[in-house]
């Protein structure tokens, strides 16, 4: 969080970025990684867009504006997104 905010130059909040268990298992109750609470924090997907891509993966460009500056939990994930994406691009 703090390479965050000092790579966008304000003080970024963990709800910005990720759900606790509390809103994510309530938000996507019909997904079952969501009910896991072993899954939290969950990073925040865009809500607006129907696909859910993470909030800092830039749909336009194809790619994560934090990518140099990820943490632990995107290196070790792929969202269904992001493989939906990599399937269509073999």
């Amino acid at each position: 969080m703090d390479r965050l905010s000092d790579r966008i130059g304000r003080k970024i909040e963990f709800k910005e970025i990720f759900y606790d268990y509390e809103e994510g298992h309530k938000k996507f109750p019909n997904k079952e990684v969501w009910q896991n609470p072993e899954h939290y924090p969950a990073l925040r997907v865009d809500e607006e867009n129907k696909r859910l891509p993470c909030v800092n993966y830039n749909i336009a460009t194809r790619t994560c504006m934090v990518y140099d500056i990820r943490p632990q939990i995107c290196r070790d994930f792929v969202c269904d997104y992001l493989e939906r994406e990599l399937l269509m691009n073999e």
